[in-house]
């Protein structure tokens, strides 16, 4: 259990909203950038945010690791079998929804190249097994909560290059478009 407040980053999925808020219009400098860059884009944004009409996501927020991918797992071979000896890379950690983990870990251990390597399906199920011998809870979560995420996830590498580097990183006008289209998406979708 990890109480609200101890310095994590908050990703409930029923806090989207403020979350992509945040990230797009949490400084002043960056928001000037964006319109400048941008034209028009926070009409767009705030006539989709407005079309949006999702009601309140329950969940069971827990601990999140947000860096789900074999680059941040140590292991060992023997036996024909590999085995977790490590997991590591915390910078990213938070609290919020399991989705933010589980896409990480589903994108990452199903699609990663060069096959055999990476890429057996099997890996997301022997993830799941373990993760609920551990005691977690598995959730099947809506198509419109991974829209949510990816929205989230846009707007957020938006501002963490602005963060890091005070400008505009050359894939921003495909996230900020991505943030667009999710939003069309969302509103659409009930």
């Amino acid at each position: 259990e990890v109480p609200e407040g101890t310095g994590l980053r908050i990703n409930l999925l029923g806090e989207w909203r403020g979350v992509v808020q945040e990230a797009l219009r949490g400084d002043a400098t960056l928001r000037r950038e964006i319109e400048e860059f941008y034209s028009g884009f926070f009409s767009q944004y705030d006539a989709l945010m407005d079309a949006v009409d999702i009601q309140v996501i329950g969940e069971d927020p827990v601990l999140l690791w947000n860096e789900g991918i074999f680059a941040s797992l140590l292991v060992e071979r023997g036996g024909g079998t590999v085995r977790v000896t490590g997991v590591f890379d915390f910078q990213s950690a938070g609290y919020g929804s399991r989705v933010f983990d589980f896409t990480r870990v589903e994108g990452d251990f199903n699609r990663k190249q060069p096959p055999g390597v990476y890429g057996h399906p099997e890996f997301v199920d022997c993830f799941y097994r373990g993760y609920e011998a551990a005691g977690g809870r598995r959730e099947r979560f809506e198509p419109f909560h991974y829209v949510i995420l990816d929205v989230i996830r846009k707007a957020r590498q938006v501002r963490y290059w602005w963060d890091c580097a005070r400008f505009l990183h050359p894939k921003n006008p495909d996230c900020l478009a991505d943030v667009l289209a999710g939003l069309r998406k969302l509103a659409n979708y009930f």
